[in-house]
């Protein structure tokens, strides 16, 4: 609505669903450039719709290197070999050289300690080190991003070696 050289707008969401309003809210601001207004207004709702919905985290600004590293390290994952996991383990270890706060990558190192501890199974007095390891990179990954997937994967996968299937299901 206008009403002089000002403006009011009621923005609402609603669920498609039932109709259910999810949220509303009303703007009044003088127009002086309606552009200016808009792009205002479009980022109070942005803003506000993020934190209702929980979907507000701070932006992080990533080293390119670091992903570089990250995703080579990844793609020797599907290999399983003692090579690749030692050349993966560098890359990763590297990337997090670079940027210690790069969850991904302590989450990669969890995986490559998980599948160390098969790889090395038959060889039981390295199994509990294996895992250690595994747990210790997916709870510092968790730290550093509780929505991990691959590190709850890893720590699935480590309680499950270890027979611990309640633990196991937990992190799955």
């Amino acid at each position: 609505r206008k009403n002089g050289d000002r403006v009011r707008i009621a923005a609402q969401l609603i669920k498609a669903a039932d109709g259910f309003d999810m949220w509303s809210d009303t703007f009044t601001r003088e127009v002086k450039d309606i552009f200016a207004v808009q792009n205002e207004i479009a980022e109070l709702i942005a803003k506000s719709l993020s934190l209702k919905m929980g979907l507000a985290r701070p932006a992080a600004t990533v080293d390119p290197e670091v992903v570089r590293l990250y995703l080579q390290g990844r793609q020797l994952w599907s290999l399983r070999s003692k090579a690749a996991l030692a050349q993966m383990e560098t890359l990763l270890t590297r990337a997090l050289e670079l940027d210690p706060r790069f969850a991904p990558a302590e989450a990669g190192l969890a995986q490559v300690w998980v599948i160390r501890a098969f790889v090395l199974a038959g060889a039981a007095p390295y199994l509990a080190t294996e895992l250690a390891s595994a747990e210790s990179h997916a709870r510092k990954a968790v730290e550093l991003d509780p929505t991990s997937a691959e590190a709850f994967e890893a720590m699935g996968t480590a309680a499950l070696v270890r027979g611990e299937l309640l633990q196991s299901e937990t992190a799955f």
